[in-house]
């Protein structure tokens, strides 16, 4: 508005300096006609007062020095009717004004002319008819000409403002857009929101209160996102824990029974021998206590894979997912066959060997998040996916100076796909599970039809200690 105002006092000193500068005009020019007509009637007085008539045509003859005179018209005409001076006002007004006069003429009436006429005695010879008409249409040219010019200069001063109006207003508004992309990344639920971050200062002391807001509310909503994600941490270390225990009862309690019970079942075989049909029975009781063991061994397994008791690694990772690989059920007809691909790169994509995988620490907790999410997304397949073939890939791609790896988790399979990812996330299909496992370390789950089959990816971002070195 200020500039605003600034465009309206600039429009304003521009009409008052062409106000002036008209007005001087028409001053000289009224003073002009003052002067021509003046001079016109001392020529008259002149020539009238001459015996000699062909020298007074010549004095009463137009001459190069002859101005209009201002909205009157001066006649002179002999006895004889002949015209010896005729003085205009103004020559003929260009068609366009005229034609502009004729409507106002037709709207607001025409002023009526007046002429004064007179006869101009001469000391010898007959006197002159002297006629002075007054031609209003010069005035009203001027007027017109003057109403143009104003009406212009307001349009301009007009349009100025609505320009200085517009600009402003958008410069204003501009950061209006990053404001609504900035409260619609919030609508997404989570803790990361860069364009709250990035949000300049406004222009307009309103826009900057509710970027104010904002901000703080991405700060609290970071804040509390940090607490959920730490407690979902916790949480995911207690189920561990819980695991690992039941693990190792699961070993101590059963483990130990199993074992005397097959070999009290041994020894029974051998004591009846000769007693085909309770042999066969303590053969049943041997062969029941082996297969007891694999599952519970099976159990073990799932509950605690091997390697967690060492310190992880992204090789150790890989053991853990080649052995579940090994474990993957095999020979059945309709059994889905596993493919596991490790890759692993420097920042420029370029493979490094897997073996400087070892070098790479990982924590316990994204160590374990990698294994749980490929154990329950493979378990997803072999239930519910009726799939051929099974793809889990992790690349793992080490970060400028060897300080953090991007890693890129994914399981495709080509089986039937899932017909809405929204519904099985919140159904009890594992998904859900899995997404909370990657939200815990900031990722987030993606789930892709494939065409055939589903493909589920995350991205894991992993900071590495500053002395780690590949």
């Amino acid at each position: 508005m200020r500039r605003a105002a600034w465009v309206a006092v600039a429009g304003v000193l521009l009409w008052a300096v062409i106000g002036l500068a008209r007005m001087a005009a028409d001053v000289d020019e009224e003073l002009d006609g003052a002067r021509a007509l003046a001079s016109l009637f001392e020529r008259l007085a002149s020539a009238s007062a001459m015996p000699d008539p062909d020298r007074a045509r010549r004095l009463l003859a137009p001459g190069p020095g002859d101005g209009p005179t201002r909205h009157l018209q001066l006649r002179v005409t002999d006895a004889s009717g002949g015209t010896l001076l005729v003085a205009e006002p103004e020559g003929q007004l260009p068609a366009p004004v005229q034609a502009v006069l004729a409507a106002v003429e037709s709207v607001f009436g025409d002023t009526p002319s007046f002429t004064v006429a007179w006869m101009q005695p001469r000391p010898q010879g007959e006197a002159w008819q002297v006629a002075l008409t007054a031609r209003p249409q010069s005035e009203r040219a001027e007027a017109l000409i003057g109403l143009g010019v104003d009406t212009l200069l307001l349009a301009l001063v007009v349009l100025g403002m609505l320009v200085a109006i517009g600009w402003n207003t958008g410069r204003a508004l501009a950061p209006l857009a990053r404001l609504v992309a900035a409260i619609g990344e919030m609508g997404d639920g989570e803790g990361r929101h860069p364009g709250v971050r990035r949000l300049p200062a406004m222009p307009v002391a309103e826009l900057e209160t509710i970027a104010g807001a904002l901000r703080h509310l991405d700060g609290e909503l970071a804040t509390a996102q940090a607490q959920r994600r730490q407690l979902a941490r916790q949480l995911q270390v207690l189920q561990e824990e819980e695991r690992q225990r039941l693990a190792q009862e699961l070993h101590d309690e059963f483990g130990q029974h199993l074992t005397a019970l097959r070999a009290n079942a041994a020894w029974l075989q051998r004591r009846l021998a000769g007693q085909d049909e309770l042999a066969g029975v303590a053969r049943e009781m041997a062969q029941q206590c082996e297969a007891i063991q694999q599952d519970v061994r099976g159990v073990l397994a799932r509950l605690r894979p091997p390697g967690t008791d060492e310190a992880p690694t992204l090789l150790s990772v890989g053991h853990m997912l080649d052995a579940l690989q090994r474990a993957w059920p095999r020979g059945a007809a309709d059994a889905t066959r596993l493919v596991l691909d490790l890759q692993l790169q420097d920042a420029q994509g370029q493979p490094l060997d897997w073996a400087l995988a070892a070098q790479r620490p990982l924590s316990a907790e994204t160590a374990m998040v990698l294994y749980r999410i490929s154990q329950e997304a493979l378990s997803n397949v072999a239930r519910h996916a009726q799939a051929s073939t099974a793809r889990l890939t992790i690349q793992a791609r080490l970060r400028a100076e060897g300080r953090g790896l991007g890693l890129d988790w994914s399981v495709q399979d080509d089986g039937r796909g899932i017909a809405d990812p929204a519904a099985a996330l919140q159904q009890g299909s594992g998904l859900a599970g899995i997404k909370q496992r990657l939200w815990s370390l900031g990722a987030e789950l993606t789930v892709h039809p494939a065409r055939p089959g589903t493909l589920l990816a995350a991205h894991i971002e992993v900071d590495l200690p500053e002395t780690v070195h590949g």
